[in-house]
């Protein structure tokens, strides 16, 4: 029987269309061609990750979170510090880890002068009882300012941001301070002043690292609150910094002897062998523009001894 004749414009099948196309040659030219190609491919993408092992970083640190947030919430973190030094407490990371044995001296650090001006003749060395109040006292006239001689913008390929240097007194550890803030030395504190006042920087080196941070900053706390020593004093929280070994926060609010409301947070810590205290107090109106700075000076804490 006679196939039936297609109709007009009918498409032919699927089999028959492909039928009628040519099928293309493997030969050797185009071999060899495509495995150009692949092997041009292959050579770039491998260039791009030799450049990007070998290119240059920036020698920055980047600040570390605080253990409590502008709503006072736990989000602390360890942030690296400069290489070969032991890592700074900024809970960074953001975070603070180091102190000298209560009423030794560690000896100067060959590779750190200790700053000029530092201790006016009516102040004791010796180690004295820790008072978060001490560095809001009114500074006496004359005080050196940061940075002072012989300080250094970074370590080992380190760099801090601009407007940043940093400070130590001899004795190991190494803290970055903004320039431009007037440096006094009362006891075994230092105390930091920006302009105007309205922020202080205090760092005592001299703690015990055999005590618990949590136990002796509740402790110090408990007996602020009763002596009445910072009117309007309100405390915001005592708490172990999570993430670190031998850390704790004090965090509380007070009002200034003029009236303006103040907030401070401070961190016993322990690095090594050593302990310290490292406190921020600002106005309350600067509290959460500030907290970046606290991040800064926590995660770039570093100690050059053990």
């Amino acid at each position: 029987m006679a196939e039936p004749a297609r109709a007009a414009g009918a498409p032919r099948s699927r089999k028959r269309r492909w039928a009628g196309r040519a099928a293309v040659r493997v030969t050797p030219a185009r071999l060899a061609v495509t495995g150009l190609v692949v092997l041009l491919l292959g050579a770039s993408l491998l260039a791009g990750y030799v450049v990007d092992l070998t290119a240059a970083r920036p020698q920055v640190f980047l600040p570390s979170p605080l253990s409590t947030d502008a709503n006072h919430s736990a989000a602390a973190t360890t942030d690296p510090a400069p290489s070969s030094p032991s890592p700074g407490p900024g809970g960074v990371t953001g975070a603070v880890p180091p102190a000298v044995a209560a009423g030794t001296s560690a000896g100067p650090d060959p590779a750190s002068p200790a700053p000029q001006g530092e201790t006016p003749p009516a102040e004791s060395t010796a180690a004295t009882a820790f008072s978060p109040s001490l560095c809001e006292a009114a500074p006496p006239a004359g005080l050196p300012v940061t940075p002072l001689d012989g300080s250094a913008r970074g370590v080992n390929g380190w760099k801090l941001q601009s407007g940043w240097s940093y400070f130590t007194d001899g004795s190991g550890f190494h803290m970055a301070v903004p320039d431009g803030w007037t440096y006094q030395r009362v006891g075994t504190t230092h105390c930091f002043r920006g302009p105007r006042n309205s922020r202080t920087i205090t760092l005592d080196a001299a703690r015990d690292p055999a005590a618990d941070p949590l136990a002796v900053a509740r402790a110090e706390e408990t007996r602020l609150a009763s002596s009445g020593a910072l009117p309007g004093y309100a405390l915001v929280d005592v708490e172990q910094v999570p993430l670190l070994n031998k850390a704790a926060d004090w965090e509380y609010r007070h009002d200034s002897p003029s009236g303006t409301a103040r907030h401070s947070v401070f961190r016993w810590f322990v690095m090594g062998s050593r302990a310290y205290v490292l406190g921020w107090t600002t106005t309350e109106k600067a509290w959460n523009n500030d907290l970046t700075k606290i991040r800064m000076i926590r995660s770039t804490f570093y100690s050059s001894r053990p």
